[in-house]
């Protein structure tokens, strides 16, 4: 363990809480590890050995007694969908290994139909067609038998979802005339059920977010970005700040994202918003999406979609999202202007090649310094995009999602093929060539959990293993160290707070996570079997899993202030 007091404070300034006899995993330059860490109002007041930091203990000192527990800075998750994760408890959770079979989604939705009044969305999450026993998708065929009287929409876990006929007829579509099979990726039709079926007020918004906030507390998170906001999601999160109540941190993207990127909503944005922020919330980024989806074979790829791993889905190079991908540049140029980060939505090799070209001819023809641009995603980036990352420098970032490869991975890999699942989300690669990648979870594809992500990070195995056990290969798995680093610092320094939060250095907010086992010396299969026990949030105690380590203070050997 590496010991000295890292930074210097006045010895006679006392601690107001002294988290004690643990591995703090600082993720400073160094990945320094000590073992305590002293907190004044609200920041980082000294890190050290246990001697070190005991002069910083008084009798009002709150002790905390580790019992060589891990801390970390708070995990911080630049990709989320975090109102739609507050509404997930009114819907279905259709997720494996909870639901295997499409037999099991209809029984879930019969009895769902028996307990809600006609007429009122039955809604659900989570399902995935390479897990489902009957391998393939759902169709309004399998739903129409069992909820002929009410709208039924199920969201899956990559971007699309599937309607029942009532659903379809109430967006104005009459199902048989067309052949309609239910399924929806983006265009007119899914943007009208979205807005029919997840139509909140603001005081529902607020009340999503508040919930969502204690969740993603009760996991380590600390700092979030919400990855597309309406307005009136906008307008929650501004009540819930203004009011003080929104304890996370939150940054949040404009959106125009879900098949709507156009120059119309990007000049649209400019002339209702202007960026701005401080330490709490911050809205000064949009979403954009420029192609679909890995898991239904939409996204814009240069050869063609793989179906069944080692077939080939003849014909099908997906494309882009949006009518007019020439305007990709004029989109850039219109947000980067204003002075807005731009993240687009970017999967495929395609995209993500067209895309980086945007941001270079934008920074080329207004020259600007440290923008931040994110990739959204970027999981397949050819050789040339990879250059292209390194030459933009710091006015690019990746904000990637590697729980993708655990969740998702089955499906994944049988559409990306043998040779391209091995070149996915290339985490080592990106940290060898100095670009900077967070990491998020993207819900509802993945669990907010971000002990998910660190460990498809550090082993890079889907959940059943369908296409044998390292589809993904292993030669882009990063250490846990720098997966942390991942959902840190580098998540922060996405989001503009790199100074502010994502490691715990002096002078920093005391964000921290207390974990229930030191986790740099832990399998990444344990990973999943560790649970956050206390979340700080500028000291202050958001989360709680038990009295336990509060107690622990009790064993404490008498303070010695000198």
């Amino acid at each position: 363990m590496a010991s000295s007091v890292l930074f210097e404070a006045k010895m006679s300034t006392l601690a107001d809480t002294v988290l004690f006899n643990g591995r703090v995993l600082t993720v400073d330059p160094h990945d320094t590890v000590v073992e305590s860490v002293a907190i004044k109002g609200g920041r980082i007041l000294a890190v050290g050995t246990n001697e070190e930091i005991r002069p910083y203990i008084g009798e009002d000192t709150k002790v905390i007694e580790l019992d060589g527990r891990a801390v970390t800075p708070g995990l911080v998750d630049s990709h989320n969908h975090t109102v739609e994760y507050g509404f997930s408890e009114m819907t279905l959770n259709l997720r494996y290994p909870g639901v295997k079979s499409i037999k099991e989604i209809q029984a879930l939705i019969e009895a769902s139909a028996k307990e809600t009044p006609e007429g009122q969305w039955i809604k659900g999450i989570g399902w995935d067609e390479g897990l489902l026993d009957e391998n393939r998708c759902i169709k309004r065929h399998d739903l129409d038998p069992v909820s002929p009287r009410h709208p039924v929409v199920l969201e899956a876990q990559s971007a699309f979802s599937v309607v029942n006929s009532y659903a379809l007829r109430l967006a104005g579509v009459e199902p048989e005339e067309g052949g309609h099979d239910g399924v929806l990726t983006s265009g007119p039709v899914s943007l009208r059920i979205k807005a029919m079926a997840y139509d909140h007020s603001v005081k529902e918004i607020e009340e999503a977010i508040l919930k969502a906030q204690q969740g993603l507390f009760s996991v380590g998170i600390t700092a979030q970005k919400e990855a597309g906001a309406s307005d009136d999601m906008i307008q929650a999160y501004r009540n819930l700040h203004d009011r003080g109540d929104l304890k996370i941190r939150s940054y949040v993207m404009i959106g125009i994202h879900n098949g709507r990127t156009s120059l119309k909503l990007a000049k649209d944005v400019v002339s209702q918003y202007k960026p701005w922020g401080d330490d709490v919330l911050a809205v000064r980024s949009v979403k954009c999406s420029f192609d679909g989806s890995g898991a239904n074979r939409t996204a814009w790829l240069h050869e063609e979609w793989n179906r069944g791993f080692t077939d080939v889905d003849h014909g099908n190079y997906g494309g882009p999202i949006i009518d007019a991908p020439h305007t990709y540049p004029d989109i850039m140029k219109t947000l980067h202007g204003a002075g807005f980060q731009v993240g687009a939505h970017c999967i495929g090799d395609r995209t993500i090649e067209e895309y980086l070209e945007a941001v270079q001819s934008t920074i080329l023809s207004d020259p600007k310094e440290d923008c931040r641009h994110s990739v959204i995603h970027c999981n397949l980036p050819t050789a040339k995009a990879l250059r292209k990352l390194v030459e933009l420098g710091d006015n690019v970032v990746v904000e990637a999602t590697t729980a993708y490869m655990y969740f998702v991975g089955d499906i994944y890999s049988s559409n990306f093929g043998p040779s391209r699942s091995r070149c996915l989300i290339p985490m080592k690669t990106w940290k060898e060539r100095g670009v900077i990648v967070g990491n998020g979870c993207d819900f509802n594809t993945c669990l907010v959990n971000p002990l998910f992500g660190l460990y498809a990070a550090c082993t890079r195995k889907p959940m059943k293993g369908l296409n044998g056990p390292q589809p993904f290969g292993v030669d882009e798995q990063l250490t846990f160290q720098d997966a942390l680093r991942s959902y840190t610092i580098n998540s922060a320094h996405c989001m503009f707070w790199e100074k502010i939060l994502g490691s715990i250095e002096l002078g920093k907010y005391a964000d921290l996570v207390v974990w229930s086992r030191d986790l740099d010396d832990t399998r990444p299969e344990e990973l999943l079997k560790t649970e956050a026990e206390l979340t700080f949030v500028a000291g202050e105690i958001v989360y709680s899993k038990s009295s336990e380590l509060m107690l622990g203070s009790r064993k404490f050997p008498s303070p010695n202030p000198t």
